[in-house]
């Protein structure tokens, strides 16, 4: 059951990151495999949106709370997907398996540095409130970056 929740999961976010370019000429094309189920579907890297800055809009400190919510959610969703990863990274072969645990490592470092920089947020203030903003954000791109490069690798060395 919790495999089959990390998958749901896994397609949805894969569907959300597809759906948010900003090609308004064509719509994207709905993939195959995110209609097929979730046992069924071979393990591919969802292309990494690229950072936009005006996709994010700048909170202020009177929506530190909504930001603080924000960021939490993401940080949650790619500890969840890390974890599917990580687990779909142990069951494959040694030499494989060793260069991936490198790989979810590297992740999970970005992880933890983006959650203690989540922790800067309660305790900032309005003077100080840009530059925590801009230290999560900033947290938060090199933990998505560095996720997507270990998603991207386990597609190419990992078969379905």
């Amino acid at each position: 059951m919790k495999k089959t929740t990390r998958a749901i999961t896994f397609l949805t976010m894969s569907a959300a990151f597809v759906g948010c370019t900003k090609k308004d000429a064509e719509p994207a094309p709905m993939p195959a495999e995110v209609a097929a189920p979730a046992a069924e579907q071979p393990m591919e890297a969802a292309p990494a949106p690229a950072p936009d800055a005006a996709a994010m809009p700048e909170y202020t400190f009177a929506q530190k709370v909504e930001f603080n919510d924000k960021m939490k959610k993401e940080v949650a969703d790619l500890q969840v997907e890390l974890d599917a990863l990580s687990a779909k990274v142990n069951a494959a072969m040694d030499p494989v398996k060793t260069e991936g645990q490198a790989k979810i490592k590297a992740a999970g470092e970005k992880l933890a540095a983006a959650k203690t920089t989540l922790g800067q947020i309660e305790t900032s203030t309005e003077a100080t409130w840009e530059a925590v903003r801009n230290s999560v954000k900033q947290a938060n791109t090199e933990l998505k970056e560095s996720f997507n490069q270990a998603r991207q690798w386990a597609s190419e060395k990992i078969a379905p």
